[in-house]
């Protein structure tokens, strides 16, 4: 079982280092976007070393081969808990395992000098694993925010592993008492456990390459959607723009069409946002445009569409409309929502609103069209003394 043992050991220290080279390469390409991989780094050269000592058994002092080298494999384990966290963006504080780690060395240097035990030096080993690999599950599992969960959570059922075969080795050496001190010949337990470890290893190594790329691409996808709103809404309130608002028009048009229904678009104008712009500043206005913005959008069904055109111009775009009457009544609830002072910075500004209202089949069949007749019914609007709302002819 010696030669088996060791054999195994040589396999499982290729594979760390090959985990080494791995992370090193993405330490290298991703530390400035992504926290963590340094830590990941540090894990993967701790445990490389760490298993180098432990084959040095007979060549360096036991201090070295037996509680420095354990030392330095758990210490890998840890750096890998600090990783997740990192990279998850939780501040999980290591101060305990640092204690444990402390506790840990102690132990080990009790059951190499004072009393040896290798049986309870493993269980000792396998306890800790278990210790620190739970917290590492827990984060993966529970604590990381929701959007990390579906990319982390393969690496949650890896370290789920180590677990298992922590609490298998532990089982299976006290099932069986060891009679010997000497690693290499300890039986099938470690033999069973070093397997599993050097399986988990290379899976490790994959699942960490596999999260960052998950990472990646979640984030250029994000990148691409805010892209797409940036295009299709306004900056400051959030609303459609022009562009939107033309592509859910088209599909409006086409449902109106179907349907034998009318749609009506509507041209909004704050009377009186020249006026809270120049009195009281442009980003008391921006703001006053910001709470019009939610006013409008909270009068409105789910299905119609509100957007900014430009400065204080607002444009409805409303589905399904059976007579022209129905578009007058919505109107009277955009100016009625709009007559409420509106507190800026503790000031209270008062607006109304002139609207002018196209119609759809009567005034047209094209938005760029129907949004002209809007604009000339709202200029109408307000000649009439503003705070009312015009049908187009």
């Amino acid at each position: 079982m010696k030669l088996d043992i060791m054999t195994l050991l040589v396999m499982n220290l290729i594979i760390v280092a090959v985990s080494v080279w791995a992370t090193a390469i993405l330490w290298v390409e991703h530390r400035r976007r992504y926290r963590g991989t340094g830590f990941w780094l540090a894990s993967m050269v701790c445990q490389s070393a760490g298993l180098s000592l432990v084959l040095l058994k007979g060549l360096v002092p036991d201090y070295a081969s037996i509680v420095l080298a354990n030392l330095l494999i758990q210490s890998g384990s840890v750096g890998l808990l600090a990783g997740f966290a990192a990279f998850v963006g939780e501040s999980a504080g290591q101060w305990r395992n640092v204690a444990l780690l402390a506790l840990f060395t102690g132990a080990m240097a009790v059951f190499t000098y004072l009393r040896p035990d290798m049986q309870a030096r493993q269980i000792t080993v396998s306890v800790v694993i278990i210790l620190i690999m739970s917290q590492a599950c827990w984060l993966l599992f529970r604590k990381a925010p929701p959007r990390f969960r579906a990319i982390t959570n393969l690496a949650g059922y890896v370290l789920s592993g180590y677990i298992a075969a922590s609490a298998l080795r532990i089982a299976m050496t006290l099932a069986n008492p060891l009679h010997t001190n000497d690693f290499f010949i300890s039986g099938v337990a470690d033999a069973l456990a070093i397997t599993l470890y050097t399986t988990l290893n290379a899976c490790l190594s994959i699942c960490l390459t596999l999260v960052v790329n998950r990472r990646l691409l979640a984030d250029v996808q994000a990148l691409k959607d805010e892209m797409e709103v940036m295009a299709t809404h306004d900056a400051l309130t959030g609303l459609p723009n022009r562009s939107l608002f033309r592509d859910r028009f088209a599909v409006a048009l086409e449902n109106a069409k179907r349907g034998g229904t009318m749609l009506a678009v509507m041209s909004i104008d704050l009377d009186g946002f020249k006026q809270v712009n120049d009195t009281l500043g442009h980003a008391a206005g921006d703001e006053l445009l910001v709470q019009a913005a939610g006013r409008i959008t909270g009068v409105l069904r789910r299905v119609d569409t509100v957007a900014r055109f430009g400065g204080d111009e607002f444009v409805l775009l409303l589905w399904e409309l059976e007579t022209a009457q129905a578009a007058g009544l919505v109107a009277e609830k955009v100016l009625a929502s709009l007559r409420s002072p509106f507190l800026l910075d503790g000031t209270a500004a008062s607006v109304t609103a002139s609207i002018g209202i196209a119609l759809f089949p009567q005034n047209g069949d094209d938005a760029e069209g129907l949004v002209k007749k809007s604009d000339q019914a709202l200029y109408l609007a307000k000649a009439d003394g503003k705070d009312g709302f015009r049908f187009s002819s």
